[in-house]
């Protein structure tokens, strides 16, 4: 099942990509595939194609491996859309067209990896983009959409199509793509956090304060995390700008993950007067309505990061 984005998330994550010549090269073609086939729009294409690409980023062997597996998954949950609680079943062809376009931009995506002049030589990614290519290139849709993607010699402004090297299995890529819009929002987001979470100051070992603020510019940095950190409809009677549930969920990962004990009524009460322990303590996928660290797959996104700021 696709959750299709709201308004207000498309138009925020196109300012985070449409500084990306790849987007920018992509983009006609899927708004064409929008009006024309009833796909979904260009932006949340484009954001389900990231969401394969960070989790081919977690992998850290033999990542061409998961391709079939990704591809497969696609089709599933293309076969289904959902927005503003109506739910929308699609054909078996439908899904797999989806998937297929997903599929393209994620190829040309890891293919991007090439630097000028290197066209020839073998590069970290290339066994990802075989492990698609020999998958797909007897899918004349497939063959279709690529055709159109390389057809696209010169831009709008008459002048030829150069598209910027950008690896995207390296995180940092992704940060050249926002516009200032997006970099704004990141850093309204960031703040609204060191704001709600300030009580934490006091009672945080040396250092660790700085840790915590490192760990959400890093999940502000990622589109998917931050478009769950700014849904704010849960928990109820909350009146926080962000997402209020995520926070504490973050918090839980980071109290284990540090090594704090008998922390979490403490760290609560620093925050707020309101009882925010389960959230706290219930953090993983598995615990349904407490966490929004729902997948598997963002769980351990998110740990990884917390992880990642124990040697830093």
């Amino acid at each position: 099942m696709v959750a299709l984005l709201s308004d207000t998330e498309r138009r925020s994550l196109h300012h985070r990509y449409r500084n990306s010549d790849l987007f920018r090269q992509w983009s006609a073609i899927l708004c064409q595939l929008e009006r024309e086939a009833g796909e979904m729009d260009a932006v949340s294409l484009w954001f389900l194609a990231e969401k394969c690409l960070n989790r081919l980023r977690d992998i850290q062997l033999y990542r061409d491996e998961e391709i079939p597996y990704i591809y497969n998954d696609l089709i599933s949950e293309c076969s289904v859309f959902t927005k503003d609680k109506i739910t929308i079943s699609r054909s078996a062809e439908a899904a797999e067209r989806s998937a297929v376009a997903v599929m393209c931009v994620m190829l040309t995506s890891l293919m991007n990896a090439v630097e000028k002049g290197h066209e020839t030589e073998d590069f970290d990614n290339m066994a990802m983009c075989v492990a698609i290519d020999r998958m797909l290139y007897k899918n004349l849709y497939y063959t279709k959409l690529m055709s159109v993607f390389f057809g696209r010699k010169t831009g709008n402004d008459g002048k030829k199509v150069v598209i910027a090297p950008a690896d995207p299995m390296n995180r940092e890529a992704t940060l050249c793509a926002m516009d200032d819009f997006a970099k704004e929002e990141i850093e309204q987001a960031v703040n609204h956090v060191s704001q709600q979470t300030s009580g934490l100051k006091g009672e945080l070992d040396t250092g660790h304060w700085e840790h915590w603020m490192s760990v959400w510019r890093d999940i502000c940095n990622d589109s998917e995390l931050i478009t769950i950190l700014k849904k704010t409809d849960s928990p109820r009677g909350s009146d926080w700008a962000i997402n209020e549930k995520m926070v504490f969920n973050v918090l839980g990962i980071f109290i284990e993950v540090f090594g704090y004990k008998n922390f979490i009524s403490t760290a609560c009460k620093a925050i707020t007067e309101k009882n925010r322990r389960d959230y706290i303590t219930n953090h993983t996928y598995k615990c349904g309505n407490s966490t929004e660290l729902s997948t598997q797959d963002i769980h351990e996104r998110v740990e990884s990061i917390v992880k990642s700021k124990i040697s830093s």
